[in-house]
């Protein structure tokens, strides 16, 4: 006799945050995916199915095969195995699967596959399920950590325990594998009877032995898999695992699964369900969680990445500015500002005075074929400086400036700067600001001569 439980037991809340709970999902699960406009389901029951299965083929023109399919159904009781079996033999089997099963998701309302979402907060990184269709696999949270197997025994057995992927087994195949649907009778009773996938039966049966199962929207109706729960629980009695199912309250009353199967009721599908499963939820360590982890551990990585590629941008800035640097000089052109106004520091050092006189000497000032040019030159001899216009350039200079330099010219040689204004008017004879400094210059210069 099935036992139905008031609340969650203990026993389950500590199963669920050991991680020793594997959701096992039927169509209930993958009927909760609805579309947006129109609001319809975008998967069938079981029964409805078989239907849409016969009215597909009446649109395909296999009328024959419909009518077996009808006769089926309607007979008493619905033999729905047997019909299901017509349509696999059908010419339009393949188109049929994919018609009913593998459905465009871009209509689905996102929020439908809640439900979905909630099977992977409890299975972590492991579910199994018998619907061919990618529900869980849209609502999978990391989705290019998905990985899904039907027959592949090396992956099943230690799916559970992988710490890099979240897998689905499809006990009962997967769309985008055709050939290991198990969907009619012939191919029910080569999984289950006739021994042709020992291995992956025997895989269920250690899970069977190993970990709970908590069934969800799955009635446990299928008569096959029915009996190999019957099965392990004959071998282990008492000293096997206890199972659980999630069922709506009117469906209870009578309903005997067996002493090994706990019944966690709720009020009805839809929100009701989906807060029951969010309630189990909650007693899952998330933190040990292998996947979680390894999401973070991404992160870290990620993070990491980053910041090493946002140093090295600043390194090989810091290393192009510092050889662009080097290559205009150890210091900046000074500007013409700088070179003129004396310093604390250039009074003593000379550094920005102004006196190279371009190859001339004392000597030589009135030498014609080696005429003088006033450059201002720094001592270090920057290029920038070199390229410096030659007070005696009125194209170059400005009168502003040409006096400026001669000024401080006259400070050290007044000759010198009396010359290069007589240069200049020579050019300019209506400079009136030149003939005020050669004036000036030339009464400090016959006083000095008097004295």
């Amino acid at each position: 006799m099935s036992n139905v439980l008031d609340n969650i037991p203990d026993t389950l809340k500590q199963k669920l945050h050991e991680g020793n709970v594997i959701p096992f999902v039927g169509a209930g699960v993958s009927m909760a995916v609805e579309e947006k406009n129109p609001k319809r389901r975008l998967f069938p029951s079981w029964k409805e199915a078989i239907n849409e299965g016969k009215d597909f083929l009446k649109r395909e023109g296999r009328s024959d095969y419909a009518h077996k399919v009808e006769l089926l159904i309607n007979s008493d009781p619905p033999q729905l195995l047997e019909a299901a079996q017509v349509i696999y033999d059908s010419p339009s089997w393949i188109q049929y699967l994919t018609k009913v099963f593998d459905p465009s998701f871009k209509k689905v309302d996102s929020r439908t596959l809640e439900l979905a979402k909630t099977v992977w907060d409890i299975g972590q990184n492991f579910i199994i399920t018998t619907n061919f269709d990618r529900v869980l696999q849209k609502a999978c949270p990391q989705s290019d950590d998905y990985k899904w197997c039907s027959r592949q025994t090396n992956l099943i057995l230690d799916a559970h325990r992988q710490t890099d992927r979240r897998v689905v087994w499809h006990l009962h195949g997967y769309v985008d594998d055709p050939k290991d649907i198990v969907f009619a009778r012939s191919q029910y009773e080569d999984f289950y009877e006739k021994g042709l996938f020992k291995s992956a039966l025997k895989s269920l049966d250690s899970l069977l032995i190993v970990k709970s199962f908590l069934f969800v929207g799955f009635s446990l109706n299928d008569e096959y898999f029915r009996k190999r729960l019957e099965y392990i629980n004959q071998i282990f009695g008492r000293n096997g695992q206890r199972h659980f199912i999630l069922l709506p309250k009117n469906e209870i009353d009578g309903l005997d699964l067996g002493d090994y199967i706990d019944i966690i009721p709720f009020d009805g599908i839809g929100l009701p369900l989906l807060n029951k499963m969010k309630e189990l939820a909650a007693y899952v360590d998330v933190r040990e969680s292998p996947i979680t982890l390894k999401t973070a551990a991404k992160k870290k990585r990620l993070f990491l990445s980053f910041g090493v590629v946002g140093a090295c941008i600043v390194i090989v800035f810091f290393l192009f500015n510092t050889f662009a640097w080097q290559n205009r000089g150890s210091d900046p052109a000074p500007s013409a500002t700088e070179n003129l106004i004396p310093t604390e520091q250039n009074k003593e050092t000379d550094v920005r005075a102004p006196v190279n006189l371009a190859g001339s000497t004392p000597n030589n000032i009135g030498d014609a074929s080696n005429e003088p040019r006033i450059v201002l030159e720094n001592k270090s001899k920057n290029k920038s400086d070199a390229i410096r216009p030659k007070i005696s350039d009125p194209e170059k200079v400005g009168d502003e400036e040409a006096i400026l330099r001669l000024r401080q010219l006259r400070e050290s040689d007044p000759a010198r700067a009396l010359e290069e204004a007589n240069k200049i008017l020579k050019r300019d004879r209506n400079n009136g600001k030149m003939k005020k400094f050669r004036n000036e210059v030339s009464e400090e210069l016959k006083a000095a001569r008097e004295n």
